[in-house]
């Protein structure tokens, strides 16, 4: 049975104040961030992420985000049930760093509000990969070798800020939501839209799709260490193809929009490397390839107090705001003096000219509560990644408490 010692999990009360309006979303936002871990070692886990919403139109998550029962067969072969990544099996490089460019394509959820939430043990904004509902199987040594194989018959897509199609009311749109063209041209000539989301092959288009993951780790030498994956995965990205017609009423014309959500498959394979040459300096190295005749790359190093890396994606449809288009992060973190410490972030697209920037203190008041302090900055033109949020720049605090031990 698990103890009070098998349980931690925080809770994070963060209120938002935005300067620019954005339509119908509130200058003042009050954010709720739970997250609670149970487990026993090497046998089960459970994790739940709540996030929230509390002014206005509200987006609101809960998820199950680890759910898993390990079956030791020997010393070094494991089976696992459950909700669980692959990267979490093969304690991948890629696990802890979700806006890196191999987890950028793994489905996961990238928070409400761009990340805002943060775990106890993270400065950074922090999103959760989602986990696999399936069968995992790990054969060998974490720390030297070994292979895994991991396996689910569903997919499910990335979550993220609310979006509400109406046929008589105009869309909503979260803060931080990818807005789609409120316009269609059709025989020449330019209508305002009304888009219809198509929900009736959501299970056969979206959510019934296999996935697959191979994965070998070795260690070269006792600091560098290697990994490769194969696997078989819709890609997180959805596309969006539509049928576009119009009705003619006693009002006008009035142009609909059928939107068929579909996230198309594809094969990938990857190669990481590790070097850890001292307790303060890392390098690693990513490598990517797919099906759909995308391949990229990532180098990043950690000095001290400093992450920088850069990375890169090369696709046939690649668009003008693509997320991993030539995107350079740096992140900081320094402890100023007894429990006070410094912390920023830069995230910056060197061919779209954006940039999402992050300043903030963290103050321990006590051993379990921490207090955060800090803005967010944006900065693009309206086609580029970050540029479209350039009306989002915030003044936040965050007070959260740390749950069991």
């Amino acid at each position: 049975m698990a103890t009070i010692a098998d349980t931690v999990g925080s809770l994070r009360v963060e209120p938002h104040s935005y300067p620019s309006a954005v339509s119908y979303n509130p200058a003042f936002q009050m954010v709720t961030n739970g997250r609670l871990r149970w487990f026993e070692p090497k046998k089960w886990e459970v994790e739940l992420h709540v996030e929230a919403e509390t002014q206005g139109r509200r987006d609101v998550l809960f998820d199950v985000d680890r759910a898993w029962y390990a079956i030791n067969l020997d010393d070094d072969f494991t089976a696992l049930l459950g909700r669980v990544h692959p990267y979490d099996v093969s304690h991948h490089h890629s696990r802890y760093r979700a806006w890196g460019l191999l987890a950028s394509r793994q489905s996961q959820d990238r928070g409400l509000l761009l990340g805002s939430g943060m775990r106890a043990t993270s400065l950074s904004p922090d999103p959760t990969l989602m986990g696999w509902l399936g069968f995992h199987t790990r054969w060998g040594k974490l720390d030297n070798w070994g292979l895994s194989f991991s396996a689910t018959p569903f997919f499910i897509p990335s979550l993220g800020p609310e979006i509400v199609f109406s046929d008589n009311a105009p869309a909503y749109w979260g803060r931080f939501a990818r807005r789609v063209p409120e316009r269609v041209r059709i025989e020449g000539q330019e209508y305002p839209v009304t888009l219809r989301v198509d929900r009736s092959q959501i299970w056969s288009d979206v959510i019934l799709q296999p996935q697959a993951m191979g994965q070998a780790w070795w260690r070269y030498t006792k600091k560098f260490k290697g990994w490769f994956t194969a696997s078989r995965a819709p890609s997180p990205d959805a596309s969006f193809p539509t049928d576009s017609y119009l009705k003619i009423n006693e009002n006008g014309v009035t142009a609909y929009a059928l939107v068929h959500p579909k996230f198309f498959p594809r094969w990938e394979g990857t190669l990481t490397h590790e070097f850890d040459i001292t307790d303060r300096f890392t390098l690693w190295t990513s490598l990517l390839a797919a099906s759909d005749q995308s391949h990229g790359g990532e180098a990043g190093v950690r000095l001290g107090p400093a992450t920088f890396s850069l990375l890169h994606e090369w696709r046939p449809d690649a668009a003008s705001d693509d997320y991993r288009d030539l995107l350079g992060q740096l992140d900081v973190r320094q402890e100023l003096f007894t429990d006070f410490e410094l912390y920023a972030g830069l995230k910056r697209h060197f061919r779209q000219n954006d940039l999402w920037a992050r300043f903030a203190l963290r103050l321990a008041l006590a051993k379990e509560t921490k207090l955060d302090i800090g803005t967010d900055i944006f900065h693009g033109s309206d086609r580029s990644y970050f540029g479209e949020w350039r009306a989002n720049d915030r003044l936040f605090a965050a007070l959260q408490w740390e749950l069991g031990s």
